[in-house]
Parts: structure tokens; sequence; C-alpha cells
């Protein structure tokens, strides 16, 4: 493991002063490709997902999918209490965490899940935004590494029930991929550092010289960005909270619509398009479940976007009263321009509800 210093962005000269590869490349050329790479793999990770006004007690889920190059994961709550004018001491949110595969699950109380995240009560601050502070910031990091040993794949879901006593809320709840700043020289792809580059230097090609920078190159591209990552409170009981659908033709799900309309979530994704159609290849799935109705009914989830093929549907969602992943399903994002993203859904026929509960919409593109 070498340890050493990066500064985000390159926002000074050239901060690298110990190489994390044997043989750095030498031409002037070489240390601009290099700081393209440490910004790409370094600074601007993949996978991210979040959720805001997690107000109620209950359980919120997001699927993440890791990033090859990835070493740690960040989690962030902020919590507060709403009630600017209630007296202190009995407002206080829970946190607890788990994260898992799908078969395997690490609990909140394996030391893998941080502090602050191992169902523990945090006190909420009676002064809320705009007050002399925003809120208490409970910050943890995940080992992704050490996570890897007990889950399998890449394809993960993080999961938080929250409890909620008196006026506490958890305003916002954050993840997303840190910055590499500690280095494995065993692991590709996790940036290669400036070094003492020159001209005139014979530039070593071999995996420890440019090869690394191509080899890193290889892992920006394979990098799967997420697009949105987003949840809600999975519950059936109030149809104002999470989104839902009772109709039997496509149209807006409930709190994501706009005047009537299917909502749209703004995007962009970077220029990385598939040769025959011009446009970028996405996946997305979603957290669903039923009530009411009967167990022989089925849904749909449909994503639309400004690439040729639009809309994309999932395949008919079976009947089921727990929260569960749909499939992944195939769809397209315009190339390197900002996109509109929008849900609709149905059922097949009247009497149920779909709610959805998480939403997933990340990059598929070829190596």
């Amino acid at each position: 493991m070498t340890q050493s210093q990066h500064v985000p962005r390159l926002q000074t000269a050239i901060p690298e002063t110990s190489p994390r590869i044997g043989v750095p490349p030498t031409m002037a050329e070489m240390t601009q490709h290099a700081g393209c790479v440490n910004c790409a793999s370094l600074d601007d990770m993949a996978a991210h997902f979040g959720g805001y006004e997690l107000l109620d007690s209950g359980t919120w889920s997001w699927s993440y999918v890791r990033t090859p190059q990835a070493r740690y994961l960040c989690l962030r709550a902020i919590l507060a209490t709403l009630d600017a004018t209630a007296a202190g001491g009995t407002h206080t949110v829970k946190l607890d965490v788990s994260i898992s595969d799908g078969t395997n699950t690490v609990a909140s109380s394996d030391a893998m899940i941080p502090y602050g995240f191992k169902n523990e009560v945090h006190n909420s601050p009676t002064n809320v935004l705009g007050g002399r502070f925003d809120g208490v910031h409970v910050v943890g990091y995940v080992d992704l590494d050490a996570l890897d040993d007990t889950l399998t794949g890449s394809e993960w879901i993080v999961s938080v029930a929250v409890t909620i006593a008196g006026s506490g809320a958890a305003l916002v709840f954050q993840g997303w991929e840190a910055p590499c700043f500690a280095v494995d020289d065993n692991v590709t792809g996790r940036g290669v550092l400036l070094g003492n580059y020159a001209r005139d230097v014979e530039i070593a090609d071999t995996p420890l010289g440019t090869e690394e920078l191509i080899t890193a190159d290889e892992y920006g591209v394979t990098a799967q960005r997420t697009l949105v990552s987003i949840a809600w409170r999975q519950q059936v009981a109030d149809t104002a909270e999470t989104p839902n659908a009772t109709g039997t033709s496509y149209g807006a799900l409930a709190l994501l619509d706009e005047g009537g309309s299917a909502g749209t979530f703004a995007t962009r994704s970077r220029t990385l398009p598939e040769p025959t159609t011009g446009d970028v290849p996405i996946r997305f799935r979603v957290l669903y479940r039923f009530s009411g109705g009967a167990a022989t009914e089925t849904g749909n989830v449909r994503i639309a976007s400004g690439a040729a093929g639009s809309p994309w549907a999932t395949s008919a969602l079976s009947y089921t009263t727990s929260w569960t992943w749909s499939a992944w399903v195939t769809a397209a994002h315009r190339s390197g321009v900002a996109d509109a993203l929008a849900l609709a859904a149905q059922v097949s026929a009247g009497g149920p509800t779909l709610w959805v509960a998480a939403v997933h919409v990340m990059e598929a593109c070829a190596p």
C-alpha cells in the first residue's frame, strides 16, 4: 500500500511527488494525460445515491453498483429538528445501515459498517437551515475491499432503517464513492502519480510505464457512471409520500408528475456513443411492490429519454407484497449532452396500486 497526497482536480501545480508506478512516463504530454486520468479516476467517482427529507420512521434502500477501482464508499446524513421552537433533548434520529448482495448481508453490527450508522441514536439540534448551523453531520466510510470479501459480485443494496423520535428528521442521506487518496499498488486503475516527468527521458513501454496509463484509460471508460439513484420510504399507506400508479395505461407516477405529465430527471451522460445509434447505452431498475387487487395482476415501469428507440419498459412485474428489485432494463441516453429521463407506470387491471420506492439509472457502455 502506498499512501500519497492528491489535490482534487489538480488545483495546484503537479502536487503528486512520489510515483505510484515503478517507472512513470516522462513526456510533458503524458504529464497532462496522467493529470486527466487522476481527475477522472480519483476526483469524480462513478457511483452515488441519495435521498432527502427522511421525516418518518421507516426503511430506504438504494441500488449501488461498485466501480472496480473504487476503494471507499462515503456515507453522510444531515440530521436536524424541523420544529425550531421545540425543546431540545427529546428529538432524535437512529440510523441502522446494512449492505446486501441479495443473498449475503452485512448488518450494522458488523465492523465494516462505520460508527454513526450502527443502529445508533443521534440527538437532533433545534436549529435548522438558516440558523447558526444546518444540523448534525454524520459521516462514515465503508472499505469496499473489505466488504467484497463478504459480498459477491458488484451489484449491492445499501439500506438504512430510520427511527424518528419527536421532531427529529434526516434532511439528507447520501452515499458516494470517495476519491482514491489511498492507493493499492496491486490494484489497477486507482490513479497514477505524475512523478518526475522530463523531456528526453526514455519512456518505459512496459506495464510500469505508458501501458499503465492505457490501462487507467480503460478503467475510466469501463467505470459505469450513475445518472440517477434515488429512494423513497418503503410504505404503502400514504400516496403522497412514495411514488405510485393505479392506471391501466402508462401515466405519470404520483409524486413524479409535472402538471399531469411524467416528471423528468435532468441528466448528462459522457460522450461514449454506441456505434450504430450514436446514443449512450444505459440500464435501469426499480424497487417495487403492490398493494390491493388480485395476485394475478402485473405492472410495468418504463423510462423515456431523448435517445432513439425511447421508451423502454420492464417486463411484466409480478404481483408481490414484498419490496423487490426488478431486473435491469436496457435503454439509451443522448450522447454527451443533457437529457430528460421520464418515468411512467401502469398496472394490468384496475384494483392494485404499484409502488416504486427506488430508481437506479446508470451507464452501460462497452469497454
